[in-house]
C-alpha cells in the first residue's frame, strides 16, 4: 500500500521563516578587502513547490560600505540595495527518517538598482556586489540544508504511525471481524509539491490478516530504516485474509433458501430443504442438506466456492453428489438424482457479502479517520471497496483472500 503524507505549504513556509535568522551574512572588516556587508531578510521567504522541487525566494537587503575610486576621485561610500535571491531545493529523507534538502542557487533579481554616487558620477556597484552574491549564495544554500536537517525531524510522526498501523482494526462489528497488519518494510515515494501541499509517500509492504472472533494478539515491531520506491498517488490496494466459520457461512446461506418446496416429476414428488451445514474436504466445500417430504434424510454434495462480483455473493460451482449419496439416490430415488436438484441448489446455495463488504469498508474508513496517531497528524481515508478475489477451504472455515481499495493520506502539521 502507498501512504501519502501531506505537509501544508503555508505551514512549512511559516516554520522556515521562524527558523531563519534576520541576519543572513555580515562582514564588518573593511581593511582586508575594502568593503563591509550586512545582508538581512527584508521580508518573509516564499516557498513555491513544483513537482519534486521546491523553489525558495529569499527577499534580501544589502547594506554595503566600500572604498571606491573613479580616476582621481577616491572616497568611502555606502548604500542599501534590495534583491530577490532564488534557490532550488530537492527534498529527501535519510534512512533514519530526517528530512533533508539538496539546495542549489537559482539566480537573483535586483529590486533596487545598485548604484552609488562618487563625485559627479553614478557608479554601478552591481558587478562588485554580484561577485559577492554568487559566492554567498552557495554558503546560504548550505545554511538552508543545515537548518532543514536540524529542525525538520519527522521520525516521531512516522514512529507513531508505524505503531498505530499495527493495532488490530475492527472492520465489522456485526460479525466481530478484525484486521491485523504486520508491516515488514517501508520505502520512500519521491516528494511531489503543489501550492497547497508538499506531499511525500511511504510505500508499506505488509502482511495483513482478517479474522472473526476475539481481538487478535499483536506485538509492535520497531520502525525499520527507509529504502526508496517509485512515485504513486494516495490510492492504495491492500490484500487481506478474511476468515468465515462454516457455521456462520451456513447460517448466511440458509437465509437465502426460499425455494421450498421443490417439485419433481410434474408434482408427483415434493421436498423441503429444512436445514444445511457446510464443512470442508480438501479443496472442496461439502454441503450437508437435511431433506423432508417425499424424501426424508440427509444429502451430501460438494463443490468449489467462488466469489461472484456481479451479485457480490459467495456461490458454489461444479456441485455434485457425494459417492454415497449418489449410489443411494440411483437405487431408490432416481427422480431426486436428476439434474434439477443440483441446478436449483447451485442457484440458491449462496450467501451475500455486499452488506458485509460495505460495512467493512465503512468501518475501516471510520476507524482510520478517527485514529489518534499523534499531535499534528490527521488521516483522510476513504475505503471504496472490499471484495474477495479468491476463496480457500480451511479447517472449519472459509478463507477469503480479500482486496480492499481506497485512498489514504496523512495531513501533517509540523509543531515547534
Amino acid at each position: 500500500m502507498n501512504l501519502i503524507a501531506a505537509f501544508p505549504t503555508a505551514n512549512i513556509e511559516q516554520v522556515l521563516n521562524r527558523k531563519v535568522p534576520t541576519t543572513i551574512y555580515k562582514d564588518s572588516i573593511m581593511d582586508d578587502d575594502n568593503y563591509t556587508l550586512h545582508v538581512t531578510k527584508r521580508a518573509s521567504f516564499i516557498i513555491e513547490p513544483q513537482g519534486e522541487y521546491i523553489f525558495l525566494t529569499a527577499p534580501l537587503k544589502i547594506d554595503a560600505k566600500a572604498r571606491l575610486s573613479a580616476g582621481f576621485i577616491r572616497a568611502e561610500q555606502e548604500g542599501s540595495f534590495e534583491l530577490d535571491v532564488k534557490f532550488r531545493l530537492q527534498p529527501g529523507l535519510t534512512p533514519d527518517w530526517r528530512i533533508t534538502t539538496s539546495t542549489m542557487p537559482a539566480g537573483y533579481k535586483w529590486v533596487t538598482e545598485p548604484k552609488v554616487k562618487l563625485g559627479p558620477f553614478d557608479i554601478s556597484v552591481a558587478p562588485f556586489l554580484e561577485k559577492i552574491i554568487t559566492q554567498q549564495q552557495a554558503r546560504i544554500a548550505l545554511e538552508i540544508d543545515k537548518r532543514v536537517f536540524e529542525y525538520f525531524d519527522i521520525r516521531p510522526f512516522v514512529e507513531e504511525a508505524w505503531k498505530y498501523v499495527q493495532y488490530p482494526i475492527p472492520v465489522n462489528k456485526a460479525v466481530n471481524a478484525w484486521t491485523k497488519v504486520e508491516p515488514q518494510s517501508v520505502y520512500l515515494i519521491p516528494i511531489n509539491g503543489s501550492k497547497e501541499n508538499i506531499r511525500f509517500g511511504l510505500g508499506i509492504k505488509a502482511k495483513l490478516e482478517t479474522t472473526i472472533g476475539t481481538k487478535p494478539a499483536f506485538e509492535n515491531t520497531p520502525l525499520p530504516s527507509l529504502s526508496t520506491g517509485s512515485y504513486s498517488d494516495s490510492l492504495f490496494s491492500i490484500n487481506l485474509v478474511s476468515k468465515i466459520g462454516m457455521k456462520e457461512a451456513s447460517t448466511l446461506a440458509k437465509e437465502q433458501l426460499t425455494i421450498t418446496p421443490l417439485a419433481f416429476e410434474n408434482g408427483k414428488y415434493k421436498i423441503n430443504i429444512t436445514d444445511l451445514d457446510f464443512y470442508g474436504s480438501g479443496n472442496k466445500l461439502v454441503v450437508k442438506a437435511l431433506i423432508s417430504g417425499s424424501y426424508n434424510g440427509l444429502l451430501y454434495l460438494y463443490g468449489i466456492p467462488y466469489y461472484d462480483s456481479t451479485t457480490t455473493s459467495v456461490k458454489i460451482k461444479d456441485l455434485n453428489f457425494s459417492t454415497e449419496t449418489e449410489n443411494k439416490l440411483k437405487q431408490t430415488y432416481s427422480w431426486l438424482f436428476k439434474g434439477y436438484l443440483k441446478k436449483q441448489l447451485t442457484k440458491y446455495l449462496q450467501f451475500p457479502l455486499n452488506n458485509k463488504a460495505n460495512g467493512a469498508a465503512a468501518s475501516l474508513t471510520d476507524y482510520l479517520n478517527n485514529l489518534n496517531i499523534a499531535k499534528g497528524i490527521k488521516i483522510k481515508a476513504v475505503v471504496n471497496s472490499v471484495a474477495p478475489n479468491k476463496i480457500l477451504i480451511g479447517d472449519g472455515e472459509l478463507i477469503l483472500l480479500v482486496r480492499a481499495k481506497g485512498k489514504l493520506e496523512l495531513q501533517v502539521e509540523i509543531k515547534e
